[in-house]
């Protein structure tokens, strides 16, 4: 199996909507029995994600300040097969300019992949910061 990962727009403001994708292809020569993906950010995010059709994901807080979250056949994924994730990611509203990193991860029960190197992918999405406050205002209105 392998995965890519996807991010538009390449940058976004601090509570902007980013899409943030990943696609799972089985290369066969096997179906992979009992696939998972694992969708893990750098930063407590909202989001919401697409289910493809016979997937479950379940997200939540690692308790380390990332936001995983984690899908898994109900079955098996055929050789051949590709699946594809989509998350719709509201970016953190910080100052600055830092980054949200998002990495996905593919895998199995069995069989033995033959080729775990592209097991996981990785994209950087540049978040731009909230304007500053304005001295003497409490921001609630």
């Amino acid at each position: 199996m392998s995965i890519t990962a996807g991010a538009t727009p390449a940058s976004v403001a601090g509570g902007g909507i980013a899409t943030f994708t990943a696609t799972v292809d089985n290369d066969g020569p096997n179906e992979a029995i009992a696939p998972s993906v694992g969708l893990v950010f750098d930063a407590l995010v909202s989001m919401t994600a697409s289910e493809p059709v016979g997937w479950s994901c379940v997200a939540g807080s690692l308790g380390n300040g990332n936001f995983n979250t984690v899908c898994t056949a109900t079955g098996s994924l055929a050789s051949g097969a590709r699946v594809n994730f989509t998350l719709n990611v509201t970016a953190p509203n910080v100052q600055g300019q830092p980054t949200l990193t998002y990495r996905a991860t593919v895998g199995s029960t069995t069989p033995r992949d033959p080729l775990p190197v592209n097991n996981s992918a990785t994209r950087t999405l540049q978040v731009e910061g909230a304007p500053a406050a304005i001295p003497g205002q409490s921001g609630r209105g």
